[in-house]
């Protein structure tokens, strides 16, 4: 468990260094997309971004939550829907700051 534990940790810090490049790539992909199934499954992968550390999370908290807009207004219901939901918990995500140790 704890080789697990430390390949997730070297995961997300290689992630949050790479962060913003990801968001710049996947996000139009959320809305900008043709197929459904892609549109989705940015969505999904935004939402997992949310879950690294605080820290690397908050400077984007602004661009997820704008770049996500024109999803709400999608064509299909499933994909507003996740997209308010997405949007939703990074609202919460970035405004629940670390507990201080």
């Amino acid at each position: 468990a704890a080789q697990g534990d430390a390949a997730e940790a070297a995961l997300a810090t290689k992630l949050g260094e790479h962060l913003k490049a990801l968001l710049d790539f996947v996000t139009p992909l959320s809305h900008g997309h043709k197929e459904m199934k892609i549109r989705l499954l940015a969505l999904d992968c935004i939402d997992g971004m949310r879950q690294l550390p605080y820290a690397k999370v908050h400077p984007h908290r602004r661009y997820v939550i704008d770049g996500l807009r024109d999803a709400l207004d999608d064509r299909k219901r499933i994909v507003r829907t996740r997209a308010a939901e997405v949007r939703n918990r990074w609202f919460e995500a970035a405004s629940t700051s670390p507990a201080p140790h």
